[in-house]
C-alpha cells in the first residue's frame, strides 16, 4: 500500500502526462520516488526511448517476448492504426508499429532487451534520450528475421559490455555502427557472431583502445567482403581467439593498428578466411602470446602476409597454424623463426566447430617485408 506522498506523486504523473497516455506504474520503486521531484516533463525526456518496428507480413501477428524482468520498465504504444495510445506489458502478444518506453532511472542496463525478437523485419530508434546505459551486451542477440536495423540514435557513451550484442541477426545485410561512441566498451566478444549474410559494416569510428575481449567478434561473418578496422587498437585486448573466423569473403585485411599489446590468446582467429590474400599484421608483437594454433589455418589464398614483429616464443601453442596454406609461406615462416613443422600438422583440433569441406588452390609469391600501409585502401 503506497503512502499519502507516494499516491500524490502517482497522481500528478497521470495528471500532468499528456492527454490519453498512461503510465504504467504498478511496480514502483520506492528509490525511484525520490528521484521524481524533477519535473514530469524532464522525467519523460530524459528516460524516453522510442523505436519504430514493422512486423514480418507474411507470418502471423505477433510480437517480442521480453524477459519478465522487465516487466516493471514503462510501455507506451500506438495501436496499428496509429488512433490511439495504448499502454501494455511488451510480452502480452500484441501486433504495433510503434513503441514509446520510459526506463526507470535506476535501470542501467539494456541487456537481452530485444533477445530473439521474432517476426520483426525492420527495427528503428527514433529517440533515445539515455546517456548513463552501460550495458547492451545480448540485447538484439537471435533476432534472426531483421532484415534493416536503424540505431543511429542509440547514445552509447557509458556502455562498456556490447559482447554478443547481433549474435545470429543472420538477415541482415548491412549494419552502420560509425555514429557509436566505444571509447568505454570493454568487451565485444561475438558481438557479430554468425552475422552470415552481412555483407556490409560501417565500424569506422569505432575506438577500441578499452577492449579486452574481441574474441568470436566477427565469426563466421562469411560475407563481408571488406571490413575497415584501421582505427582498431588492442592496448588492453587478451583474447583475439576466432575473431575472424571463417570470414571467407575477405580478401584483405589491414589490422596495422594492432601493435604494443597483451593479447594471450590468438588461436583460430583467421582460420578458414580462405579467399584471403594480404594480411598486415606489421606493428603487432606477440611475446606475450601463449596460444596461435590454426591462426592461419585455411587460409588457402594467402599471399602477402605481414608479420614482422612477431615473437614465436617456445612454450607457445602453434599447433596447425598454417595449415593448408602455401608451402612457400609455410617455408618461409620456418626458416623466419627456425620452427618445426608443428604449424603443418594434419590433425586437425576439435576444440570449436569448422567446415573444412572445400579449399582453392594457392596463389603465388608472398612477402615478408616491409610495406606502405596505403596498399590497403582503395582511391
Amino acid at each position: 500500500m503506497l503512502g499519502i506522498k507516494s499516491q500524490y506523486i502517482l497522481k500528478k504523473i497521470v495528471q500532468n502526462i499528456e492527454y490519453n497516455i498512461f503510465l504504467n506504474l504498478i511496480k514502483y520503486n520506492k528509490k525511484l520516488q525520490q528521484k521524481l521531484y524533477m519535473s514530469i516533463e524532464d522525467y519523460k525526456i530524459y528516460n524516453q526511448i522510442e523505436f519504430e518496428i514493422k512486423p514480418n507480413d507474411n507470418l502471423e501477428k505477433r510480437f517480442i517476448n521480453i524477459k519478465e524482468e522487465f516487466d516493471s520498465f514503462v510501455h507506451i504504444s500506438l495501436n496499428d492504426n496509429k488512433d490511439y495510445i495504448k499502454s501494455f506489458n511488451i510480452n502480452n502478444s500484441i501486433p504495433i508499429n510503434k513503441i514509446k518506453i520510459i526506463i526507470d532511472p535506476e535501470i542501467k542496463s539494456l541487456k537481452e532487451f530485444f533477445k530473439n525478437l521474432d517476426y520483426i523485419k525492420e527495427f528503428k530508434c527514433t529517440k533515445f534520450n539515455r546517456r548513463d546505459i552501460t550495458d547492451m551486451s545480448y540485447m538484439f542477440y537471435g533476432c534472426k528475421d531483421l532484415i534493416k536495423l536503424d540505431i543511429s540514435k542509440f547514445k552509447t557513451d557509458n556502455v562498456t559490455n556490447m559482447s554478443y550484442m547481433f549474435y545470429f541477426c543472420k538477415s541482415l545485410s548491412y549494419l552502420d555502427l560509425h555514429d557509436f561512441n566505444t571509447t568505454k566498451v570493454t568487451n565485444m566478444k561475438n558481438m557479430f557472431d554468425q552475422c552470415s549474410n552481412l555483407v556490409n559494416l560501417n565500424l569506422n569510428n569505432f575506438n577500441t583502445s578499452n577492449v579486452i575481449y574481441m574474441n568470436d567478434m566477427f565469426y563466421n561473418c562469411k560475407k563481408l567482403t571488406d571490413l575497415n578496422i584501421s582505427n582498431f587498437s588492442i592496448d588492453n585486448a587478451i583474447n583475439m581467439s576466432y575473431m575472424f573466423y571463417q570470414c571467407s569473403s575477405l580478401k584483405k585485411l589491414d589490422a596495422f593498428n594492432f601493435a604494443d599489446n597483451k593479447v594471450t590468446d590468438m588461436s583460430y582467429m583467421f582460420y578458414n578466411c580462405e579467399n584471403i590474400e594480404k594480411i598486415n599484421l606489421s606493428k603487432i608483437n606477440t611475446s606475450n602470446a601463449t596460444n596461435m594454433s590454426n591462426m592461419f589455418s585455411n587460409c588457402v589464398k594467402l599471399k602477402e602476409l605481414y608479420i614482422l614483429n612477431f615473437v614465436i616464443k617456445d612454450d607457445c601453442r602453434i599447433k596447425n597454424m598454417f595449415y593448408k596454406c602455401r608451402n612457400e609461406l609455410k617455408k618461409e615462416i620456418k626458416e623466419k623463426f627456425k620452427i618445426s613443422d608443428e604449424i603443418e600438422i594434419s590433425e586437425e583440433d576439435d576444440e570449436k566447430r569448422f567446415d573444412t569441406s572445400s579449399f582453392h588452390e594457392p596463389l603465388d609469391d608472398i612477402s615478408l617485408e616491409k610495406i606502405d600501409d596505403s596498399e590497403f585502401y582503395d582511391e
